[in-house]
């Protein structure tokens, strides 16, 4: 199976979201930092902007 956009859209998602979820825990653990609060928050937002062009995409394709 050949690996399409949509699948490097959604690999690269997963590894920003888990890259500032992790930046964000650690912070956390030493008593927070709003600026890795609020790039986690973007990564989240993306994430979600992500997947629902991707399925704007798959719908309109069927």
């Amino acid at each position: 199976m050949a690996i399409t956009t949509h699948d490097q859209a959604q690999a690269a998602m997963a590894q920003i979201l888990a890259a500032t979820t992790a930046d964000k825990d650690t912070a956390d653990q030493h008593g927070g930092d709003p600026v890795m609060n609020a790039a986690h928050a973007a990564a989240t937002e993306l994430d979600r902007i992500v997947h629902a062009r991707l399925a704007e995409q798959a719908t309109a394709r069927t």
